[in-house]
């Protein structure tokens, strides 16, 4: 068992100070008189050891810790059952045995993580879907239907879910009827969603306390129209999955589709990857963006980046992997005098030169900024521009 450096146990919440007869106060031998021996601690105290290990994440990893306690004996055993309160599940069991340990032996648990799990959920979920003190849920590699939506959607408690049919694959056999189900976690804030059509996004827009949003795909004619009550929405992520960037499998979003983004005031991130979006969709990005993500995104050229350029509250901007931008596109950039952190690696383009980069030398707020990967621009071009900004 590993310990940390130094171990600062807080008093019970009696206030009073630990002493051997604390230690007898739970449990009680048969016979009436209490345990005092290290192998029957009081829980305060085991509780107390364990936040402190917590503290000193560099010297004690308190998880596999825990774990380990639960070997003492069944005392100990029980504590650590009954401390857990995140549960990432190996092998097959039986989804209702997994539902019935959780709710008996782990019943600390509130985040659990059935990426590992390699048993089948598909049309079981009723079981879990009684764990009602769930916060929050990872089944990014499980394929799930319409009725295993149902079950998802009675865990009212949930504030971070992830759905995304699998983890690579953008299969999934929820249809836009689906998703209504969802409509009643009304204290979700975080949501992670395979390929989804329209109809699917306009029963989202149910879920008013949703904060962040990532959309593994999506379906031709989505219009983002019905999403009046995403007031508190500000991240949107329309990103492929790793293996799934060599595919394209993405529909650009329409310029219809981000007018309704931009008529949403509290959106203020935004990330488009690959084929997510092009220059008819920039030329309609509203001006409450601070943060745009535009990854591998093929359809983007100049012409769009001169809309990005009259963004002038934009703080954060990544290009990386977009190999139709030029020395015109890195000028549009120059414009963002706001911008804090730039990323352009892998800019892989005959026409962006030394005369481009230094261009961006306009950008005096930059504190961080990303650079790689380029044809024709010198290395000592890069280190004049970052010798010119004064904050990197």
């Amino acid at each position: 068992m590993c310990m940390p450096s130094a171990v600062n146990i807080e008093r019970p919440s009696n206030g009073k100070p630990f002493e051997a007869a604390d230690c007898g106060q739970r449990p009680w031998l048969d016979g009436g008189l209490p345990i005092n021996d290290w192998g029957h601690l009081p829980f305060e105290f085991l509780d107390g050891l364990r936040q402190a290990m917590e503290r000193d994440p560099e010297n004690c990893v308190a998880d596999g810790t825990v774990k380990a306690m639960r070997l003492v004996n069944r005392h100990w055993r029980r504590w650590a059952s009954e401390s857990i309160s995140f549960l990432g599940p190996w092998g097959d069991l039986p989804v209702q045995e997994l539902a019935h340990s959780i709710a008996t032996s782990f019943t600390s648990v509130r985040e659990l993580s059935l990426v590992h799990y390699s048993g089948s959920l598909k049309g079981q979920m009723a079981p879990l879907g009684a764990l009602s003190q769930l916060t929050h849920l990872d089944m990014s590699t499980l394929v799930l239907t319409d009725k295993d939506l149902l079950h998802v959607g009675r865990l009212t408690g949930l504030t971070q879910l992830v759905v995304t049919g699998t983890r690579y694959m953008s299969h999934t056999e929820v249809t836009g009827e689906g998703w209504r189900y969802l409509g009643e976690l009304n204290a979700l804030r975080r949501l992670s969603v395979p390929r989804i059509c329209d109809r699917g996004l306009r029963h989202l827009g149910w879920l008013t306390g949703l904060e962040y949003l990532h959309i593994g795909a999506l379906c031709p004619g989505v219009s983002f129209k019905g999403w009046e009550n995403l007031t508190r929405l500000s991240h949107l992520d329309v990103s492929m999955n790793e293996r799934r960037r060599w595919e394209k499998v993405v529909v650009p979003i329409t310029a219809d589709a981000m007018r309704s983004l931009g008529n949403m005031m509290a959106l203020e991130h935004l990330s488009f990857s690959r084929y997510a979006i092009d220059d008819r969709g920039l030329r309609c990005l509203g001006r409450q963006v601070t943060a745009l993500v535009l990854d591998q995104c093929d359809f983007v050229t100049d012409a769009g980046l001169e809309r990005v350029g009259n963004v002038t509250g934009l703080r954060s901007l990544s290009l990386s992997g977009c190999h139709h931008v030029t020395d015109v596109g890195l000028g549009h950039i120059g414009k963002c005098v706001s911008l804090c952190r730039l990323e352009l690696r892998n800019l892989l383009n005959f026409d962006i030169t030394d005369r481009g980069l230094a261009q961006v030398e306009n950008l005096t707020a930059l504190t961080s900024l990303t650079l790689g990967s380029f044809y024709r621009v010198s290395s000592e071009a890069q280190s004049k521009l970052r010798l010119s900004l004064p904050l990197l």
